[in-house]
């Protein structure tokens, strides 16, 4: 953090004022959960917002709260609600703000069971409104979301061999697998089904019940009478052919 501190002064010369105002903004995810994290970014004038993790303590704190505020706009039924807290490796108490949802059958399952809510907990020392704090931290990159995709779709965290550089192959073959399935998607998909993972469009479009039938010295692929992607996924043949 120093050193991208130093960075910074180096190339925007009104990095001080900047600071002062408050406009020189970090975002950590859960693995910078320390309060060496927190104490330096203060020290260094820098305004965060930190994911972290729900011990039971702060779990208790949550399970106190009786006014939660509903995020306008989520594509989901989002509550927020804030409070002070301090960890017991913290040296002071900090503004925590809680982020929840309904998520039957989600993976805090064992968390307030009967409530069926998940829970994220991000602890940071701006003023803003719980609703701004959230839509700051979500409005990060992609990467994790890609990285991902690549290993549930592709398997780029499988080893197969003992071998650096045979693995080295094989991670470089899975992620030019990856790069052609995402030029796939932006010029051969169209728009309703861009986002789709890999897997649904193995499901949907190449794990097709079929067969290959010769007719007039030609090869046709024939799919089954009930395909119901049939049109589009001829559609998106005719696109591929043009390109």
């Amino acid at each position: 953090m120093e050193e991208v501190e130093s960075a910074l002064r180096s190339v925007i010369k009104r990095y001080d004022i900047l600071t002062a105002k408050g406009k020189v903004l970090c975002r950590f995810d859960e693995g910078f959960d320390k309060e060496e994290t927190y104490s330096t970014a203060e020290r260094l004038g820098w305004g965060y917002v930190a994911k972290i993790r729900c011990f039971a303590p702060l779990k208790l704190d949550i399970f106190g709260i009786r006014v939660w505020k509903k995020v306008i706009g989520s594509d989901r039924d989002i509550e927020v609600a804030s409070l002070f807290y301090q960890a017991g490796s913290w040296d002071r108490a900090r503004r925590i703000v809680i982020v929840r949802w309904k998520d039957e059958g989600g993976t805090q399952g064992s968390f307030f069971d009967e409530m069926d809510y998940n829970y994220v907990a991000f602890v940071t020392n701006l003023d803003w409104s719980e609703e701004d704090l959230y839509r700051f931290y979500n409005n990060r990159g992609t990467v994790e979301n890609r990285i991902k995709e690549a290993k549930y779709g592709f398997g780029i965290d499988k080893i197969p061999t003992n071998e650096f550089y045979a693995n080295y192959a094989a991670l470089a073959l899975k992620m030019m697998a990856y790069n052609i399935i995402s030029l796939f998607q932006a010029e051969v998909m169209e728009m309703g089904i861009l986002r789709m993972s890999i897997r649904g469009i193995r499901r949907m479009f190449f794990t097709i019940a079929g067969r290959l039938i010769t007719r007039g010295r030609k090869r046709i692929l024939q799919l089954a009478d009930d395909y119901q992607y049939t049109e589009r996924y001829l559609r998106m043949r005719e696109r591929l052919a043009g390109i």
